[in-house]
This record gives C-alpha cells, sequence and structure tokens, in this order.
C-alpha cells in the first residue's frame, strides 16, 4: 500500500480469495498428523464448503458491521470439526447460543472498559491538559492503553472462546459417542 494502493488491494483480493483453500490445507496438515490411540484424524478437503464458510460468512459478517460475526465463528467451528480415524463426526452448534454469547461479549467488553474510561479521566484531570501533550502524557496514555488491552482482551476472548468451545463439544458426536466440555473463561484468562 506504501508505493501502490491497486498492487496493495490486488494482493490484499488475491489474499482473501485464497484463505479458504488455506484453511482446508492447515487442516488438512494438522489433522493427517494427529492421532489418538494410534488412530490418525482426518479432514476431508471441502473447498466449496470453505469458500461458502469462509467468504460467504465473512463477508455477511463484514456486511453486518459484526453482528452476524458469531454466525460466522459457528459455521466455520461446524466445517472445521470432520473426522477420526474412519468415522465422521457431527457437529451442529447452536446458533442462538453462538449469537447470546457475541451479544454478551460485546456487553462485558463495554462493562470492562467504562472503569478504563473513567481512570483516564481521572489521570487526565490530575495530571492536566497541557501536560497530557507531553512526555508524561504519552506515557501515561501508553500505559493507560496497554493496560486496558491486558485486561478487557483476554476476559473477552476467554469468555467467548469458551463458551463457542463449551458450545461445539456440547452438539458434537462421533457415532453413538458424545462430548463434553466445561472450560471455564476465567481459568482460560488465567
Amino acid at each position: 500500500f506504501q508505493y501502490s494502493l491497486a498492487l496493495g488491494l490486488a494482493l490484499g483480493a488475491v489474499l482473501l480469495v485464497a484463505l479458504p483453500w488455506l484453511l482446508v490445507k492447515s487442516r488438512l496438515f494438522a489433522m493427517r498428523m494427529t492421532s489418538w490411540r494410534g488412530l490418525r484424524f482426518d479432514f476431508v478437503p471441502d473447498y466449496a464448503g470453505a469458500y461458502r464458510t469462509i467468504l460467504g460468512w465473512g463477508a455477511a459478517a463484514v456486511v453486518s458491521f459484526g453482528l452476524l460475526t458469531p454466525l460466522f465463528l459457528r459455521a466455520r467451528y461446524a466445517f472445521i470439526v470432520r473426522r477420526f480415524g474412519g468415522a465422521a463426526f457431527d457437529c451442529d452448534p447452536s446458533a442462538e447460543r453462538f449469537m447470546k454469547t457475541g451479544f454478551a461479549s460485546g456487553f462485558l467488553a463495554l462493562a470492562a472498559f467504562v472503569p478504563i474510561v473513567a481512570l483516564v479521566f481521572v489521570v487526565t484531570s490530575a495530571i492536566g491538559p497541557s501536560e497530557m501533550n507531553g512526555p508524561a502524557g504519552q506515557v501515561v496514555s501508553f500505559a493507560l492503553n496497554v493496560l486496558a488491552y491486558l485486561l478487557v482482551a483476554p476476559l473477552v476472548a476467554a469468555y467467548v472462546l469458551s463458551r463457542n468451545l463449551n458450545e461445539v463439544f456440547r452438539t458434537m458426536s462421533l457415532g453413538p459417542h458424545r462430548f463434553q466440555s466445561d472450560l471455564k473463561a476465567g481459568d482460560l484468562a488465567w
């Protein structure tokens, strides 16, 4: 982008088109190199499904300004759960659960940022607006941004990941066998 906007956009488009193909190749490698008790995992390459899932749901998430991101995540998880030995996994996570998790994570992030914004206001008032433009203000600003990132991002990410993975494993089966997961957001964040 620094040298040519057209070239940057073209390379971005190529990468976007290659992304589903790369996902399939990555899963093929990861699953074929993984085994448990002598049984190898497998991944049946489904390039059309990858393009539908990644580009289709990804575009829907972008067009909806992120509101459909939980459904994109649900579709991605359901797509990557495939085979173990000669048997196929079945996985149909609840769209409602993914949507609830997505909206709850937004409120969690907002609730976590309110005290940090209040802290920024108090610190800015104590230092004074003129000092905030100087070196001391830049250090304070950097420290508060790092604090916000280190506190909020792991908590929200752990919450989303634990809820989504618990739902995926709860609805996953391998023949007659069911799975269970009880990941806790706090433990995962820690």
